[in-house]
C-alpha cells in the first residue's frame, strides 16, 4: 500500500444504510460512493455528524472530507480514516451538518 492524497470535495454518487455491522462496527451506518472533483469515484463511510436516517442524504449533493475514528467501538475508536459529510446546510430532514 502507498499513501495518497484524496480530494476534499465531491458529489454523492450513491449511498445505502448498512443495518448489519461486522465486528468492530455498530449498525446502522452509511456506506457511499463519492465522485471526487478531481475525477475518481471512491467508496467511503459517511461521518458521524450525519444522522443515519432515511432521507437525510440525497444522491448528487455536495460532500466534504472529514477525518475521524473508523468506528465508535473500542477496537476502532483510535484508528483514524477519511469519511465524507454533506457540505453545511445540505443535510435534509431534521438533521444538521
Amino acid at each position: 500500500m502507498r499513501e495518497v492524497e484524496i480530494g476534499r470535495t465531491g458529489r454523492l454518487y450513491s449511498h445505502t444504510i448498512a443495518r448489519v455491522a461486522p465486528q468492530g462496527f455498530r449498525a446502522p451506518y452509511f456506506q457511499a460512493f463519492v465522485d471526487l472533483d478531481e475525477g475518481p469515484r471512491i467508496f467511503t463511510l459517511i461521518g458521524a455528524q450525519c444522522p443515519v436516517e432515511d432521507g437525510v442524504l440525497e444522491d448528487g449533493m455536495a460532500m466534504r472530507l472529514v477525518i475521524e475514528p473508523l468506528a465508535d467501538t473500542p477496537e476502532n475508536k483510535d484508528r483514524l480514516t477519511y469519511k465524507y459529510v454533506p457540505v453545511a446546510g445540505q443535510v435534509r430532514g431534521n438533521a444538521h451538518a
